[in-house]
Formats: structure tokens, sequence, C-alpha cells
């Protein structure tokens, strides 16, 4: 949580809870990780919304990061200028609270493949998932998204029986376009998905193209019990290490018992990445060349899977290899023109090559196709203004990532450089005193190293090293030219 969040009311454990509930996590995710039952976090939620005021899940999102007033939740988005839906959380109807990743992978599947229509315009899963279908008004979540369409549904399985029901919903008129049920067995549950992917595209636009269904129709597992276990790491919000590193276990299974499932890669590939962003990696790993073979396997073993291909020109823009990175962040966005964190991936991109306006452009357009967007897209945001010269919405941006980031070292640096730039120098060093409070052992030699793909990073680093007694001509990456007196602890 941030500094300026309004939650004093709660307790440590109340807050965690509430970051995690707010963030997308399911009772059972979050009970697994406080080694609790889901009972206990149901009553933890409760107390949570009496102690805030608030009476649902967008409302507690909201209170959180409120920040200086400025209220980050979507409002007032127009429509997009092509048919637009969005596929709400299905709910779990199984006896069995432990199925519910089950009902999660199947609306993930159905997004991801609605995704590939680049004639629709689809909201991404992590905004999506804030509602769940039943619990929300098809109206509400339409106007909060954004989107003219919305698809609820629930999923209940009996033994190796699935029953899905779904409904889609225009969320101007509140007019049901159409519904199904479906009974099949787990090995047929993939065909049941292609039929309500191309219910829903023939429905919203109008249209049906049947060599585009063919093309996009997921390929089926060679085994269920490797899915099961690619959807329990997808399911699983990787907030820490240890729920990273429990999320990586379920992957590795999935690709024991399936050595050609592409999404088992995929998981490892982005735990990875998870891992270096996070400083979780322990000594002698090199988690983004772990990254890069993960994502390059993935590839091999399936060519279209558009975020294999978004992972791989990331990690390598990491790596400063600019020429791959293009190369696999544009065949992303062939294979699925809505996935938001490709375009993000794009715009941190673009900044790394200093093009930061374009890269500014990349990320909203990433916000639009995620309106409940996750931390990190708010602190390339606010790095991209900042090297635009914008530190006005540089601050802005990355006092929220702050906010929402649980442990902001980078984002609370650029915080810092943001403010430092903008003359705002008591703010500055606020940001560095905490940046120390929380990480004590902090060099400035180990953030060059973070930030040796940066380049215009680094050279403002070193900028600082030499104006370490100029302190009127205050330079923007503040370790030094902030703290003054302490900049030796931070060598």
């Amino acid at each position: 949580m941030g500094d300026a969040a309004p939650t004093l009311s709660l307790s440590p454990r109340e807050r965690e809870i509430a970051v995690a509930y707010a963030n997308g996590a399911s009772y059972r995710e979050i009970a697994e990780h406080l080694i609790i039952a889901p009972s206990t976090v149901r009553t933890h939620v409760q107390m949570i919304y009496r102690k805030l005021n608030v009476s649902s899940k967008l409302e507690l999102f909201r209170v959180l990061w409120a920040i200086d007033g400025l209220d980050r939740s979507p409002t007032g988005l127009s429509l997009p200028d092509r048919p637009s839906v969005a596929v709400l959380r299905f709910s779990n109807l199984s006896d069995d609270d432990t199925k519910s990743h089950i009902a999660d992978g199947i609306s993930n599947d159905i997004i991801a493949e609605l995704s590939k229509f680049r004639e629709l315009f689809v909201i991404s899963r992590h905004s999506s998932f804030f509602f769940e279908s039943g619990a929300v008004k098809a109206r509400t979540a339409g106007k909060e998204l954004g989107v003219r369409h919305v698809l609820q549904g629930s999923v209940q399985q009996n033994g190796d029986e699935i029953r899905i029901t779904c409904q889609l919903i225009d969320t101007e008129t509140d007019f049901h376009l159409w519904s199904e049920r479906y009974r099949r067995g787990a090995a047929d549950l993939f065909a049941a998905q292609d039929e309500i992917v191309q219910r829903v595209a023939a429905t919203v636009s109008g249209r049906v193209r049947l060599a585009a269904i063919d093309l996009m129709a997921a390929r089926p597992p060679a085994d269920m019990a490797a899915y099961d276990y690619v959807l329990r790491g997808e399911s699983i919000v990787a907030s820490t290490k240890s729920d990273n590193i429990l999320a990586r276990g379920a992957f590795e299974q999935a690709i024991d018992l399936d050595p050609t499932c592409a999404r088992g890669y995929v998981g490892l590939a982005l735990s990875h990445i998870i891992a270096e962003f996070n400083g979780w990696n322990e000594a002698g790993d090199a988690p983004l060349k772990k990254a890069l073979w993960y994502a390059e396997k993935a590839i091999s073993t399936d060519n279209t899977d558009s975020r294999a291909h978004a992972l791989l020109g990331h990690v390598y823009g990491e790596l400063r290899d600019f020429s791959a990175a293009e190369v696999h962040l544009n065949r992303a966005l062939e294979l699925n023109p809505n996935d938001s964190d490709a375009y993000a991936y794009f715009g941190v991109y673009k900044e790394q090559i200093g093009q930061p306006e374009n890269a500014i452009g990349l990320i909203r357009k990433a916000m639009r196709l995620s309106p409940f967007y996750p931390a990190w897209y708010l602190w390339k945001l606010g790095t991209s203004h900042f090297f635009s010269g914008d530190y006005e919405n540089s601050v802005l941006a990355l006092k929220q990532a702050v906010a929402r980031l649980q442990k902001p070292k980078r984002a609370r640096l650029a915080l810092a450089a943001a403010h430092a730039k903008n003359g705002q120098i008591d703010e500055a060093k606020s940001q560095i005193s905490q940046l120390l409070r929380y990480h004590p052992g902090s060099s400035l030699i180990e953030e060059q190293r973070l930030y040796y793909v940066w380049p215009r990073w680094a050279s403002q680093i070193s900028e600082g090293r030499r104006l370490t007694n100029a302190r009127s001509e205050l330079l923007a990456v503040p370790i030094f030219c902030v703290v003054g007196s302490q900049h030796r602890k931070l060598c």
C-alpha cells in the first residue's frame, strides 16, 4: 500500500487482504497465501467493507487508490469505434471451492480467443475479472468497462461432467441477445468454448468469418491434467515471492505431463520476469535468460501464441536486443490485437529506444483495453512522461503506482526523480527517506545495475554523482542529489 492510502482504520492483516482482494485475488487464493480458511477471508472482507463504508469490490478499489483526490478508476469511458465486449469472471457453482480455477480458466480462454478478432474490442482479463457474473448488473459492468456487450456465465463441475451456462447482454438495453447451456465431458470442453466464441463474435459483430474462426480455434491440450495445472498456475496472483514460486510449480507440473504445453512455458517465462522485476532471484540466478529460454520454447511449441511473442519481445528489450524485440512485439499484436499487456510492453520498448511520446500513446491504449489496469502500467506511464519532459503528469502517475505496488522500490525512485525535476525538493527527499526505510540495503551501484538496460536512467545516475555537491543544480535521479549528507550511505 502507498503512503497516502486511506486505510488507516485497517489492521495490517486487513490491509493485506483488502489489497489482494481488490487486485482480483479470490477468497481461496488469499486463504492459501495466508494459511487460513476461505471463510475467514470472507469474514475479513465483510469487516473491511464496514470499516471503509463500501459495499462492493469496485468501491473498495476506488477507496484504496484515491490519491490526492484523484480517483484512478475509469469513469465516463466512451464506447470504442468498433463492436465491444467484456467477458466477466464466470461464477463457480461447483460444491468444491477449489474448482474456481476451472471457471476462471474457461472465461479466460474465451477472452483470449475473442481477442483475436480484429473487428472486436475486447476488454482484458485483468479488468473484466473485476466483475463476477451474477454479482453485478450488466449495465453497471458495461459502464465501468466502457463496452456495449457483456458475456456472463457460470461453471459447475460434477465428476467428469462440466456444465456451462452463459448469456450475452446488451448493456444499454439489458436485453439478452443470446444464451446457452452446455453439458460436456472434460474432453469436449474446448469444443464448447469454441462454440461460445463463435456465437459471441457472430452476435456482437453481426457476422462471422469462418476462415478466421478456423484459424483462431484453440489447440486442445494433449493432457487434461496438464491443462488443469496451467489453470491453477494462471489463477495465482503472484504478488509475493512464495506465490510466484507456487505458480511456477504448477506450470512445471504442466509441462512435465505435457512437454508440448505452450501455455506452461509461457507461464514459466512470466514467473521469471516477475522474479526479475521484484528482485526475488537468488544469487547466481539469471531470471531474464530463463525467461528468454522459456518464451522461445513456447514459440517453438506453438508459434501462434501471442503471449509468448509479447513476453519474448519484452525480454529482448530488457536485454537491449531491440530489433528482435520489435519483431516479436509486432507479431504479438498481429496475433492478438486486443492484448493490453502487449501494447504496454511495446510502450516500454518505445521508452527504451528513446521515443517516450510514442510510449505514452501505447500505454494509454493498454489502459483503455484494461480500464482496471495493473499498477506497472502506471509506473511505465510515469517514466514515459518523465522522459518526455512532462514532470507534472509523471508525478501524478508515479504517485498512484507507488501507492498500488507492494514494494515500489524502483517506482519510488522514479517518483523522487519526477518530484526533483518538478522543483518539489521536500517531496523528493521524503521519497528517498522512505526508500531507505523500506529498503535499508539499497545502493546506487545496485540501482545502476538494475537500470543497465535503461541508458537514460543510468546516465542521469552518473550525472548525479558529479552534482553531489551542487544541490542548486539538482538533477532528476536523486539518490545523491536529494539526500545530500546521506549519499555515502547509498554508494
